[in-house]
């Protein structure tokens, strides 16, 4: 496992099977229970859920952040379930891992850093990949 610059003291996931799964290994490893936070799915892409190839309608409306995907949600929407999961890690004294999906990694990171809407997008973590941040 990557070392971190402090240990984790408090493993937070999404309820869906793979980030549940890695959570699931990470706390067995590290001795720590788990806290399963609905906050953390990954971003409802209605329609498009599920789909091997996105279609050039969805790449059309992607780059718009306040487009609603239908049966689903914009990157606003996702923001605005996931900031104040952050607010309240800002507040809390424990060194905190997130086990979460790509398309939330790249709204987290929005919290830390400024980033354009092509920015945004390019924006990948690989599967089981970590990003560490500090809140000052």
């Amino acid at each position: 496992m990557t070392q971190l610059e402090r240990p984790v003291t408090q493993i937070i996931h999404s309820p869906l099977t793979r980030a549940k799964e890695t959570a699931r290994i990470v706390a067995e490893a590290i001795k720590l229970p788990l806290i399963q936070d609905e906050r953390l799915m990954e971003m409802d892409f209605g329609i498009y859920d599920s789909q091997p190839i996105p279609t050039t309608a969805f790449q059309l409306t992607r780059p718009n952040f306040t487009y609603r995907f239908p049966e689903g949600e914009s990157v606003l929407d996702m923001a605005a379930r996931l900031y104040p999961l952050l607010a309240e890690c800002r507040e809390s004294d424990e060194t905190i891992l997130l086990v979460c999906h790509n398309a939330v990694m790249r709204t987290i990171h929005t919290y830390f850093e400024d980033m354009t809407n092509q920015q945004y997008f390019d924006f990948n973590v690989p599967n089981t990949g970590l990003m560490q941040y500090e809140f000052n």
